[in-house]
């Protein structure tokens, strides 16, 4: 074997020696850098974590330290009356028209601090509020505003507002603050603010006007046989430019309109029909759009409406205590017949009413009003169009009830004649009557049929009654 075939033979040998040791030697070399690489990139990967941690913990500590500086006082009344005070002077600054600056409740949270809340109400313009809210945002203080409310009633941007908010704010333990000092110099808006002054989006939007065509003209119409008709058409919600044309549809004969003087024109007679003469009127509009309107009438002929007459006693007698009841009554001619209301007018007594469908007055006088007279007016109107009312004055009397104190006293017989004795116990008046006579104490009224030793009969109109010497009217007692 020549020298260049045993040269080749071996490098062949170390080839395939190579191949087959390759995975042996991989393993053996590679797989150990392979880990000492991820060892070094886990290592790398946890450095970045404390690095990017350490950055937090350095933006916490800054916010920390900045919340210290911003935050209240630490003694919570303290920050409570401090931040209060201030935020009188804030309000005042701005020049609000009214406020109301009330303490609320302080929240403590373990180891941290304190919240305090103070609740605002008053009333402001947009330009007063944007001050405050301006100098509020800008204070540099650590608060926040909760639950607001603004509202306004006008649509005018310069009109006041009903503002009401609850403001937060926190008093650190660990605060540098050691009181809030007041700031007295004038606060300058920024450019958000000035925008808020001026739009003032809190104020109410104009009502959107929708202008819609319409016939003013009434829909019913009264007219009297024998009268002439003219009533004025106008109308509304059409374009100023606009050329408009009135017509009538369903108008009795000889009613027209005059374009020229806009007037619905009808002459009645004495012979027209009594009746309702429905029509309509249409107002219409020509130009790009077409518009029309339409008014629907009742023209109504009548003879014209009569008070209804009243019917009344003027003069009446009443008893303190007791109830009174006195029936009006009216009458009304017109045709077709109409409903009839009844009414007290003017000043009254208390107490005294009156059934405005039947008329039937009702009134018990107190005991207080014995011996005094009193005016009622009263009133009945019908319903006609228009409707019409006639009044009358009812004078009533009042006096005490004498009957619960009239006695009768004895019963005596002189010259063959019998005499009853009868005595009022209050005012101890004293009067007598024989057979025949009336008795007419208070309410009760009646004729003395009979009289003997120890009573007296008298009769009334639906019986008879017995009363005994020695008691009263009230103690009577009713027969057959």
């Amino acid at each position: 074997m020549q020298q260049r075939e045993k040269i080749l033979l071996i490098s062949l040998i170390a080839v395939v020696v190579f191949w087959w040791a390759r995975p042996v030697l991989l393993q053996s070399f590679l797989t150990p850098l392979e880990e000492q690489r991820g060892l070094l990139q886990s290592a790398q990967n946890r450095l970045e974590e404390k690095q990017a941690e350490q950055d937090l913990v350095l933006t916490a500590t800054r916010q920390l330290a900045e919340f210290r500086e911003q935050s209240l006082p630490a003694d919570p009344y303290e920050a409570q009356r401090d931040y209060t005070a201030w935020l009188t002077d804030q309000i005042e600054a701005a020049k609000w028209a009214a406020q109301e600056v009330t303490p609320g409740k302080i929240t403590r949270f373990e180891n941290l601090g304190s919240a305090v809340q103070i609740r605002v109400e008053g009333v402001a313009t947009a330009a007063s509020l944007s001050r405050f809210l301006s100098a509020y945002e800008s204070s540099g203080i650590l608060h926040r505003l909760e639950r607001t409310r603004i509202e306004s009633q006008s649509i005018e941007p310069g009109n006041l507002l009903d503002v009401s908010f609850t403001t937060e704010a926190i008093a650190l333990s660990e605060a540098k603050r050691e009181e809030l000092e007041a700031d007295d110099s004038p606060v300058e808006l920024t450019a958000f603010w000035s925008e808020f002054t001026q739009r003032s989006p809190f104020s109410l939007l104009p009502p959107q006007v929708v202008q819609t065509p319409t016939v003013q003209v009434p829909s019913q119409i009264l007219v009297h046989p024998g009268e002439r008709l003219q009533q004025k058409v106008a109308w509304a919600g059409f374009p100023a430019d606009a050329v408009v044309s009135v017509r009538l549809e369903g108008q009795p004969d000889g009613m027209h309109y005059d374009e020229e003087t806009r007037i619905l024109d009808w002459q009645t007679s004495a012979e027209t029909t009594l009746k309702p003469y429905p029509l309509s009127i249409v107002v219409s509009s020509d130009g790009e759009k077409s518009l029309d309107a339409r008014q629907n009438v009742v023209v109504d002929v009548r003879y014209p409406n009569t008070p209804p007459t009243l019917s009344v006693t003027p003069s009446h007698v009443v008893y303190a205590g007791a109830e009174w009841q006195y029936q009006v009554s009216a009458k009304d001619d017109d045709q077709p017949q109409q409903m009839l209301s009844y009414s007290l007018q003017g000043s009254r007594p208390e107490g005294i009413s009156i059934d405005s469908r039947t008329g039937l007055v009702r009134w018990t006088p107190p005991e207080s009003s014995a011996g005094q007279l009193v005016t009622v007016e009263v009133a009945v109107s019908d319903n006609g169009n228009p409707s019409r009312q006639s009044q009358a004055l009812l004078r009533i009397d009042v006096q005490r009830d004498l009957e619960p104190t009239t006695q009768l006293v004895g019963c005596l017989q002189v010259d063959g004649e019998w005499t009853a004795w009868f005595r009022e116990k209050d005012s101890q008046d004293r009067y007598q009557l024989t057979k025949g006579d009336r008795l007419e104490v208070g309410r009760y009224q009646g004729r003395i049929a009979e009289i003997e030793v120890d009573r007296i009969v008298v009769e009334r109109e639906d019986g008879k009654d017995v009363l005994r010497v020695g008691n009263l009217l009230t103690e009577r007692t009713a027969v057959n």
